[in-house]
This record gives structure tokens, sequence and C-alpha cells, in this order.
């Protein structure tokens, strides 16, 4: 706990070591924003003890098919006491359908996809159809918002919620990073639809960040930091300076990813 709150990260990156060094640096150039530390499941435990943080949940992204079924066993062996474990999967992974049973029967708790990595529109065929399949049974996770490239943008977010209004979704980075009013236009009609603050907060302000909270509705917000491009007590620092009161805090901070997470 971090000042008597409870405090789940809805968004933590974890990799073996041997990635860190590549991902790392590739990273940093894309998104012009310093290296902050870490990023291995260890460290992740460490940073969560030393900074009062709850549980995590954590993932990897699927760049190449080849990856899926690897990262799918890795992050399931992953200590389910701190962290909630998010499986991973690509358009271009044939055999999706037994996957996706697979990442059930492993105890995974959701999906996570970063279409702008994983060269891929939101909306793209290959794509609805994983989501056909997954249903309503797991919450899919998706990156949103990209500078150079409209692959995650909101629109083609709201294209697929149209067409399929029972998915369990949650948009990373206030539905849009970097397109934060074009997110909070589109995408704060789908009521089914969650979001998640990582990698906002310090770009858009607290005053800014506080206008989404209530555009899309509190109970639909999770606290997450984007670990470990961000440190996970600065971006907690950076809540706590939004204008919200103590139960809002309470429902954003855990609340409200566990309920949808279930």
């Amino acid at each position: 706990m971090i000042n008597g709150y409870e405090v789940v990260d809805a968004h933590c990156h974890v990799w073996p070591a041997k990635l860190i060094p590549r991902i790392s640096g590739f990273l940093s150039n894309y998104y012009k924003v310093p290296w902050n530390e870490g990023g291995t499941d260890a460290h992740c435990v460490r940073s969560m003890e030393k900074y009062g943080i709850d549980k995590s949940v954590v993932f990897s992204v699927a760049t190449k098919s080849a990856q899926v079924e690897n990262i799918n066993d890795f992050i399931s062996k992953l200590p389910r006491d701190v962290f909630i474990p998010f499986g991973a999967m690509h358009q271009d992974y044939e055999n999706y359908k037994n996957e996706i049973k697979r990442i059930k029967a492993l105890g995974l708790k959701g999906i996570k996809f970063h279409p702008d990595f994983q060269n891929v529109a939101i909306d793209d065929i290959r794509m609805m159809r994983i989501y056909d399949e997954v249903g309503d049974t797991l919450p899919m996770l998706f990156h949103l918002g990209d500078e150079n490239s409209d692959l995650s943008s909101p629109e083609r977010m709201a294209n697929v919620l149209r067409e399929m209004p029972h998915l369990r979704i949650i948009g990373a980075h206030f539905g849009g990073y970097q397109q934060w009013e074009e997110a909070m236009e589109i995408l704060a009609q789908f009521k089914q639809m969650y979001f998640e603050t990582s990698s906002s907060i310090r770009f858009i302000g607290s005053e800014k960040a506080t206008q989404l909270v209530k555009a899309y509705g509190v109970e639909r917000i999770c606290f997450g930091t984007d670990y470990p491009m961000i440190n996970q007590r600065d971006e907690f620092n950076l809540f706590m300076e939004m204008g919200l009161n103590e139960e809002e805090r309470k429902q954003i901070l855990a609340e409200n990813i566990l309920r949808f997470i279930g």
C-alpha cells in the first residue's frame, strides 16, 4: 500500500533479462523518453516492494507470430501473489484458437496488444477474428494512440466496438497516447470500455487528466504506470495531484481494475 491506498498497477512490461538491452534501446529511441531502469520480473517485484505497489498487471508484446507461445509460457510462470499475468497474441499466428484456449488454461487473465509494434491495424480482419474467438471471456488491453501511425487510433478502436460491443477492452494511455482529445471525443460513448492512465498525466497535466476521468467516468478508469519506462512511485505522485476525492482515488488505484478483470 502507498499512503494507505491499495495500488494495482494496470500497465507493466516485463521481459527476460537477455532481451532488455535491445528492447530498452528501441523503446527509448521510439518514444524519445529515457529508459527508467529494470524491465525484468525480478526488478519489477523490487520496484513494487520499494514503492508499495500491491499488484501489477504484467505482459510482453508478440511482435512476431513465432514469439506467442514463448511469451505466454514465460508470463505464465511469474508469481501470482504479486502479478496479474496477461498473455500475448499476434495477427499472423495460425493456431490462434488453440492458443487462446491455452492462455485460459495457463490461468492468464487477459491479452495485451500493441498494434503499432505488431504492425497491424486494430480493426484489421486478422485481429477481428481473434477478438471474435476471445469474446467476453478475457479482457484485452490495447496500446492506443501514436504520433507516427493510425494503426492504434481511437477511431479504429471505435470501429471494433461498434461491431463487437460485448468485448471487454481496456484502452491504455487514457484511450490515445498523444491523441487524448480525439480519444475523449470518440471513445467516451462506449460505456463498456475501460481506460488506464499510464504515460499520460506527465504529458497532459493533472487538470486535463482529471477532465478525462470525468468524461469517461471514474468507475471506468484504472491506474497504470508503463513500468519500466516510467518509475512507479513517480507516476503515483502525479496521480495524487489530480483533483479527485478519496473514494475516486480508491476506485482508480485498485477497485476498478480488480472488478474488471474479475
